[in-house]
């Protein structure tokens, strides 16, 4: 270890933390950044460091699930708490992580017996999983802590089959959304947290580009997404006068290491 965050006393000098605003990562614990977030990581506040807890939820395929899973480091702002299926045939294999089968009548139930709204937990909805099993008495009390993904560019084609609908206006790109899911809010007008383009080929078929979407997109927009929410660099707030949440971004890391020269 290098070491780890203790109170400074007020006879210590400060420190002051110089010459690297264009090159650091964020390192929320300390409010300021560090260039090697695996080296560094070890100086975060071991006694207050705590990552959110991310549930995954899957269908019949898990992909958008090993992005997560690999983005998943030691320096991450986040972890995976566990995986749960619908889909009995489908077991997904990440070391450390626990995975298990739920019955869709029960499925709300079990999890918000598990996982109550005070614990914070973070849900993330595959797009092979079916949203309708998350009834509003389980998304209402966890409001801005469900995220689901949609093959598609929001708000463009949010009906059930978007890749086929993609491919009937014969658009030149489409893709995958990831997005909060709010209670009472349209799909079309859910907050989007993160988004990645597909170019849709001449010729191709709606399992052709289903396929290309799911594998070459949905990994990407799943992590971005969680990372986004879980290191602070998105947050959520409520719509003035209205049912949903809307996406704020966090300041530039400038005005933080402007704080720390200044000693505030």
């Amino acid at each position: 270890k290098i070491g780890v965050l203790v109170e400074r006393a007020q006879s210590h000098a400060q420190t002051v933390l110089e010459g690297a605003e264009s090159t650091w990562l964020m390192l929320p614990q300390l409010g300021a950044s560090l260039p090697f977030p695996r080296v560094l990581s070890s100086m975060h506040d071991d006694a207050h460091n705590t990552k959110q807890q991310v549930l995954v939820l899957v269908g019949a395929s898990c992909e958008g699930l090993y992005g997560l899973a690999q983005a998943a480091g030691p320096s991450a702002s986040y972890e995976l708490a566990g995986v749960v299926t619908t889909d009995r045939t489908l077991r997904p294999s990440i070391r450390g992580v626990p995975c298990e089968f739920m019955e869709a009548e029960s499925l709300a139930a079990t999890l918000g017996e598990r996982y109550p709204a005070s614990s914070g937990t973070l849900f993330v909805a595959l797009a092979s999983f079916d949203r309708r099993k998350l009834p509003q008495d389980f998304l209402t009390p966890r409001r801005g802590k469900v995220v689901a993904v949609h093959h598609s560019l929001l708000p463009a084609f949010p009906m059930e089959d978007p890749v086929t609908e993609a491919l009937r206006k014969r658009v030149f790109v489409t893709g995958v959304t990831a997005f909060v899911v709010v209670p009472n809010v349209a799909l079309q007008d859910s907050p989007i947290l993160a988004q990645e383009v597909c170019q849709v080929a001449p010729g191709e078929s709606r399992d052709t580009l289903y396929d290309r979407i799911r594998k070459e997109c949905e990994n990407a927009c799943v992590a971005a997404a969680v990372h986004s929410l879980s290191s602070g660099k998105l947050t959520l707030v409520a719509e003035r006068g209205g049912p949903n949440m809307v996406v704020e971004q966090r300041a530039r890391s400038a005005s933080i290491l402007s704080r720390i020269r200044q000693g505030g």
